[in-house]
């Protein structure tokens, strides 16, 4: 469900992309859709991959996986990088707000003119 949210997120940027004739506007939706293709190309799949192998652990460890508190390292690894994530994606959008206001001046001062 993830890649197909962030699949049709990429296809409104795109959609933004055409419709940005400003200059500021153009280099924020460039920036916005290299991050939105890292988490397509790269996040979502190693969430996947994760996932399984946690899964394939549980099934064919069980007893030191379960039973011995080995899913407890695969929570602590989650919550590590669900932390990770969120730092990460804090620091982009602090990155990006000087560029979000300009390109929203950019399109006030394309209405007005």
């Amino acid at each position: 469900m993830a890649g197909i949210l962030f699949a049709l997120d990429l296809r409104m940027i795109r959609d933004r992309i055409a419709d940005s004739a400003g200059q500021i506007g153009c280099r924020l939706y460039a920036i916005v859709e290299r991050e939105q293709l890292l988490n397509i190309r790269l996040v979502i799949p190693a969430t996947v991959v994760f996932n399984l192998l946690a899964m394939m652990a549980a099934r064919y460890w069980a007893v030191p996986f379960v039973a011995e508190g080995g899913h407890v390292l695969v929570g602590m690894v989650q919550l590590g990088a669900t932390f990770g994530y969120l730092f990460y994606v804090t620091r982009f959008f602090t990155r990006i707000i000087p560029l979000i206001v300009q390109t929203r001046q950019e399109w006030r001062e394309d209405v007005v003119a």
